[in-house]
């Protein structure tokens, strides 16, 4: 069961990376705004396949949000009281944010989040009754997650071409890679290590239904700025994405660097290599 799952995950990475590879890489937000070289001729140049394909998976997630509602909705109509839904979210926060967080601050080179992340896993895991209350908020450990995507964009990891995923909605190629397969592999083998002798494979994957799903999937997209983004309007989205990764991209990289007086130094490989 183990061998299946990994494969399968690498065949959906892999279709992530060939389906990326239809597009160059961009460079930077700005990047996208510069026409082509048909363009700049008079020349209309047809959708590419990844953009036909984006474009089609935006639709269909609009269509989704309208017929069976979003994450909120669903908690609304579960009608759980607030307490238990309360202890719900803090535990997903403990045990998908706080670890995910650790290790994207490690990535970049980052100890000081990474450090806050562990404390703050290390008293509600312990205080907060395995994460069921926010003890370390109240002790003055407020949360300050970081996502995958980031850690690797202030290590200078470009962002690859732009793409849509059902039920998430927009990413780069980098922050698809890394806040959605790779964060996965962390939360899906995590518990399996855990718990893989009481409920095995097949009783992680239970864990990802209604509610539960809903509030995983909530706190695998970390970058709340982001996933609060909405447009009815595709390029328009695109446009506010790709400028706002940018700028918490830049904002991070600042951030260590008045912490530490120095840039995080910078890989020397790409998600998608340039063509």
């Amino acid at each position: 069961m183990r061998g299946a799952a990994l494969v399968f995950v690498a065949l959906v990475a892999g279709g992530i990376s060939l389906a990326a590879a239809d597009t160059p890489p961009a460079s930077g937000p700005a990047l996208s705004d510069r026409p082509s070289a048909a363009a700049a001729n008079g020349v209309i140049a047809a959708p590419s396949l990844l953009e036909r394909f984006n474009r089609r998976i935006f639709e269909f997630n609009r269509w989704a949000v309208d017929t069976v509602g979003g994450p909120s909705d669903w908690a609304e109509a579960a009608s759980l009281p607030p307490r238990i839904s309360e202890a719900t979210a803090n535990l997903f926060e403990n045990f998908i944010s706080e670890p995910v967080t650790i290790i994207a601050g490690l990535t970049a080179g980052d100890g000081q989040t990474a450090l806050h992340a562990g404390k703050r896993f290390a008293v509600n895991t312990t205080l907060g009754v395995v994460g069921l209350f926010d003890v370390a908020e109240k002790l003055g450990l407020q949360p300050q997650h970081l996502d995958w995507g980031l850690a690797v964009c202030a290590r200078g990891v470009g962002e690859g071409p732009y793409v849509v995923i059902p039920f998430i909605g927009p990413r780069t190629t980098r922050d698809a890679l890394m806040d959605v397969v790779a964060t996965n592999l962390v939360v899906l083998g995590g518990t399996y290590l855990v718990l893989g002798p009481l409920i095995g494979l097949g009783g992680v994957l239970l864990l990802q239904i209604p509610e539960l799903a809903a509030e995983g999937f909530a706190f695998r997209q970390m970058d709340l700025q982001s996933v609060n983004l909405d447009s009815a309007d595709y390029e328009e989205l695109r446009q506010l994405y790709l400028a706002n990764r940018a700028a918490r991209c830049e904002q991070y990289k600042t951030q260590i660097a008045a912490r530490s007086g120095a840039p995080p130094r910078r890989w020397t490989f790409d998600v998608v290599p340039t063509r």
